[in-house]
């Protein structure tokens, strides 16, 4: 986690975050160009450069930021069909279009549908 200088959460809050979640906060101050570069540099690291850049900037943000990145290694309940897998473009954070290997499936999957993001659960198999 992220704080824009100046910003102190509470020793509670910071407690909490080391106790029960192995988190910590650093400061950052999010007006500064080098503070987004610090950023996407965890996600690379975390992510094994899946994920190279995941902010252009950290000014729009409130004073609080929260990152987690998961691998998930397993098998699906449903497993996706290589046929059904296509190139698709989406958008990225600061408006270029990339595009990429997405996997497509006709099964029914539960959707939670708020303003932003779209929420799908997909099943696993249990191991």
């Amino acid at each position: 986690m992220w704080c824009d200088d100046g910003f102190a959460p509470k020793p509670e809050y910071l407690n909490t975050l080391k106790e029960h979640y192995w988190a910590e906060i650093q400061a950052l101050d999010f007006r500064s160009p080098v503070s987004a570069g610090r950023v996407n540099s965890w996600a690379q690291e975390k992510t094994r450069g899946r994920i190279p850049t995941i902010v252009a900037s950290l000014a729009e943000y409130s004073p609080l930021l929260a990152m987690n990145a998961v691998y998930f290694k397993g098998l699906w309940a449903e497993p996706f069909k290589v046929e059904q897998t296509r190139e698709e473009e989406f958008t990225l954070q600061d408006g270029t279009k990339n595009s990429s290997q997405q996997c497509a499936s006709q099964e029914n999957f539960v959707t939670l549908n708020l303003a932003a993001p779209r929420w799908c659960a997909c099943p696993t198999k249990a191991e």
